[in-house]
Formats: C-alpha cells, sequence, structure tokens
C-alpha cells in the first residue's frame, strides 16, 4: 500500500512536532557498548571529511541539523531508517506522552517471567490512565517490551506531561 501526502501529515501531527530536527537509529561500533543501539540529531554533516568528528555529534562544531522531509518519512516506511523525534516543541509544549516499559537488560535469567510482569506493568498502566480519563494505546515495542501512548487534545506544558508520566 503505497503512503499517500495525506498519511505522511497524519503521521507528522501525531509524532513529530519538529520538521527542522529528529533523529536517526545507530548502533555502537567499539566500546563497552558495542551492538547497542543508540539515536542522536540526524545532521546534514554526519561521516563527511573533515567536517564530522566521527559521529561524535553532541561535540561538534559542525552539526547541522538534518530537516524532516517527506522521503526520510518514506525511508522510514519502508523500513531503510528508524527515527526518532523529539516531543518538545520550541514553545516547551508537547501533544503526548509515551511511556517505555522494558524488561531491564540486566534480567537474563527466565526472560519469559519478566516479559509477563512488563506486559502485567503495561496493561496496569494502561487501566490506570483510562480510570482518570486518559486514553491510551499500548504498542509492542519489540523483544523488551511495550509503549504506552497517551495523546492530548491540545498541546500542554512539557513540564506537566513529565509530572503525569512519572505519576502513572
Amino acid at each position: 500500500m503505497p503512503i499517500v501526502a495525506s498519511d505522511l501529515a497524519l503521521f507528522r501531527s501525531l509524532f513529530f512536532h519538529r520538521s527542522d530536527v529528529h533523529a536517526e537509529m545507530f548502533r555502537f561500533k567499539s566500546g563497552s557498548r558495542f551492538g547497542d543501539i543508540g539515536y542522536s540529531p540526524a545532521c546534514d554533516n554526519r561521516w563527511v571529511k573533515p567536517l564530522c568528528n566521527d559521529g561524535k555529534c553532541r561535540q561538534c562544531r559542525n552539526f547541522l541539523a538534518t530537516a524532516l522531509s517527506d522521503e526520510v518519512l518514506h525511508q522510514h516506511f519502508r523500513g531503510e531508517r528508524t527515527l526518532g523525534t523529539y516531543l518538545v516543541d520550541r514553545q516547551q509544549q508537547v501533544n503526548l506522552l509515551v511511556l517505555d516499559v522494558d524488561i531491564d537488560k540486566a534480567q537474563t535469567e527466565h526472560p519469559e517471567v519478566y516479559r509477563e510482569r512488563v506486559k502485567e506493568l503495561t496493561r496496569h498502566l494502561y487501566g490506570l490512565a483510562g480510570q482518570h480519563g486518559l486514553t491510551a494505546y499500548i504498542e509492542n515495542s519489540g523483544n523488551k517490551g511495550y509503549h504506552l501512548w497517551l495523546f492530548f487534545e491540545s498541546a500542554i506544558p512539557a513540564a506537566q506531561a513529565q509530572t503525569l508520566g512519572a505519576w502513572l
């Protein structure tokens, strides 16, 4: 099924509140986190010599945020890129809250038991949100756990959403 302009507009309105910057997933290629997944701001100068500081974006003087284009979104939907979003807009507001409920990486024995506990916790949080009039959606985030998404009718201060997340 082709992705049309209205699909992209809906996706942007739900998940991307800034078109000037987004994050992209990467895998650590060395060190103690070898093979782990991370996210960093997408940069037009990434891996461009001599401008790039070997992917160390936080220390780079030449960081140039990559805008979120329709083509980048198409690549995400085709599975060619995994994107991350910055939920807080320039006015320090958000229109969604997402809780990441995962299995602790240190729990290597009996992962099925921990997976079940994470599922129960996610269902509990879902029910708690519903009891307080909040509509929540559960997403399986892969092998490690779940995301619990809460969308607000209009943007609220990010600090208020953070307080809600901590309360849940």
